[in-house]
């Protein structure tokens, strides 16, 4: 009887490995959420008399808050929307906010022109999961503010690498097999437009690799 039941066991534990291993491909990683800090350097900011002063905290937080905005709106949502329904896992449906809506009148129409390759990743492969962010840095911040401390422009570096996976992993796990990376640096420049921070300047690089090979680069400047 013993026999029995430990026959049984092992019978079902090689099924189970069977089916585990079987379609040859690994669990996906959990995702690296976008994060994006509140800037630590802040010995650029400067009042219109010229002398030293400081950002009112509800400025610095909103000015973050609309570069996250941008990101999620450039990367994130468009990537994540249409879930393959026969993927295993998919994105949940993200009501976000239009790419222009984080633009200045007039840096919002060049979304339309040649400047969008660089401002936007729309026009890559959708992602099997969600998109992770390795890191999302605005490492330096400049500003002019007025008597009363509050932000007239603000200029931020933005430094952020975020990785679209667009199939399973391999046998290995290995996660840039069929994965975009995407690395923006640069810099924004925001100003407050009817109660908001939007981006009106911008001077962006953006490099794109695929897979573990080719890579791809385009540039974008305007009112820098």
């Amino acid at each position: 009887m013993a026999v029995a039941a430990a026959a049984i066991v092992a019978m079902v534990v090689g099924v189970v490995g069977l089916l585990t291993a079987g379609g040859g491909t690994s669990p996906p990683p959990p995702p690296d959420p976008l994060v994006v800090r509140l800037p630590t350097d802040l010995s650029g900011v400067y009042s219109v008399t010229g002398e030293p002063s400081r950002l009112d905290e509800a400025d610095l937080r909103a000015v973050t808050a609309t570069v996250r905005g941008y990101l999620e709106a450039a990367t994130i949502a468009p990537l994540e929307a249409d879930p393959d329904p026969d993927a295993s896992t998919t994105a949940p449906d993200r009501p976000a906010r239009p790419l222009s809506s984080f633009f200045t009148d007039a840096a919002a129409a060049r979304l339309d022109g040649p400047d969008r390759i660089a401002l936007s990743d729309a026009h890559l492969p959708h992602a099997l999961h969600q998109v992770s962010t390795d890191f999302a840095r605005l490492p330096t911040l400049t500003a002019l503010v007025g008597e009363d401390g509050r932000g007239l422009v603000v200029a931020v570096s933005l430094d952020v690498r975020m990785r679209v996976r667009t199939g399973d992993l391999d046998l290995e796990g290995d996660a840039d097999v069929d994965a975009v990376v995407v690395r923006r640096r640069g810099d924004l420049v925001l100003q407050p437009v009817d109660g908001a921070w939007r981006i009106g300047g911008y001077q962006l690089r953006v490099e794109r690799r695929y897979g573990t090979a080719t890579t791809t680069t385009s540039e974008a400047a305007f009112g820098t």
